[in-house]
């Protein structure tokens, strides 16, 4: 019995490992391209070609609409975050499967309800919400798997705060909020 333990102790860990190496390789990937999509940002601004859209709607309409969607993706930004979202559901009496449900139904929620914001922001903006989705999603999924279906939500709960403990940097999260706060400090 004790050795079966520390075999599934030693699968989830390295099951963990493998996650975070992943979350560090994604991490560092779209770091570049943000980056890379500033820089073209940046230039594309200094030279004054207005987009069509741009052409046809007024600065002064659209600056607050822009800002508005900017604040509210921020704000999905922060509830998508593991670490907010598992502080705002604890697992009760739920299990694995039950728990893991509930936490990416929260993700997904959330991410629907804020779908039209993307009719205001860049590409870029809205490309670095959809991958903070897909991949606390994805992360939710990776655990919830290497624990089993017989573990109970609590289990679930710790192994994710385990995963945000060991490594702080493996959420988009702060990646996220800081393309959101460019684009509207760009506005501004």
């Amino acid at each position: 019995m004790l050795e079966r333990d520390t075999i599934q102790f030693i699968a989830l860990i390295v099951l963990l490992l493998i996650v975070i190496t992943y979350l560090a390789i994604v991490n560092n990937n779209l770091r570049k391209t943000i980056t890379t999509l500033f820089a073209k940002m940046q230039s594309s601004q200094n030279s004054s070609n207005l987009s069509a859209n741009q052409q046809t709607i007024s600065p002064k309409t659209t600056s607050p609409l822009v800002l508005q969607a900017i604040e509210r993706l921020t704000i999905l930004a922060e509830r998508i975050a593991l670490s907010n979202l598992i502080q705002r559901n604890p697992p009760g009496v739920l299990n694995n499967l039950q728990y893991k449900e509930l936490l990416i139904a929260q993700i997904v929620g959330e991410f629907d309800y804020n779908l039209s914001q993307q009719i205001y922001v860049s590409t870029t903006a809205w490309q670095a919400v959809t991958n903070l989705k897909d991949q606390n999603i994805f992360i939710i999924n990776q655990i919830a798997d290497a624990i089993g279906n017989n573990a109970s939500g609590i289990q679930l709960h710790n192994a994710i705060v385990d995963l945000l403990q060991a490594n702080p940097q493996s959420s988009l999260h702060t990646v996220v909020v800081e393309v959101l706060r460019h684009e509207a400090q760009q506005m501004l």
